[in-house]
């Protein structure tokens, strides 16, 4: 089934500390999974029907919305269901709110979406065992624990057929006064 998503893409300097930082998690604990995803805060996952629809209401939105800083703080998410942990940057405290409050503000009155996401973050690492995790957090102190971007823009992103296939860029929408 071809899947849309709506997702917060990080500019360059974000992507690349995550993508190092993937790096060294992947030195210390060896393979995992989804290793050569883009990084991005996932909003919602749609049908195609929805398309139209959703980039009138995004650019509706995004027209009133100006850029948001946010900061994000290395976290381990457990998964007591599938006994696994997850690696990701989050935000806390009052930009969790915030961040919370504006997905929740482009969500409202969205199409009917097939799902959406209330706990935004950005994956470092997905589906690490017991022991992977236990070497991670050794090292943990070591390693950047914190990052910091401005969100301007959303994307929409294209899923072929295929579940494992990776999302690719279907089209950008700024915010009323982009960060250039």
């Amino acid at each position: 089934m071809i899947l849309y998503s709506t997702a917060i893409h990080p500019p360059q300097q974000a992507i690349d500390t995550i993508l190092a930082l993937r790096a060294q998690v992947k030195d210390l604990a060896g393979e995992f999974k989804r290793y050569n995803t883009t990084p991005h805060i996932t909003i919602n996952v749609f049908t195609p029907f929805f398309l139209p629809g959703w980039q009138q209401h995004i650019n509706s939105k995004l027209s009133a919305i100006e850029p948001v800083a946010i900061n994000f703080e290395l976290q381990f998410f457990v998964n007591p269901k599938q006994q696994n942990s997850h690696l990701v940057f989050a935000p806390v405290g009052a930009d969790k709110e915030k961040l919370i409050a504006f997905i929740k503000s482009i969500n409202t009155g969205s199409p009917k979406a097939l799902k959406k996401i209330n706990t935004p973050h950005l994956t470092v690492a997905y589906s690490l065992n017991r022991k992977q995790a236990n070497a991670i957090q050794k090292q943990l102190s070591t390693l950047t624990t914190q990052l910091q971007f401005t969100i301007d823009r959303l994307v929409i992103r294209r899923r072929e057929d295929d579940a494992l296939a990776e999302y690719q860029l279907h089209s950008k929408h700024l915010f009323r006064n982009p960060v250039l």
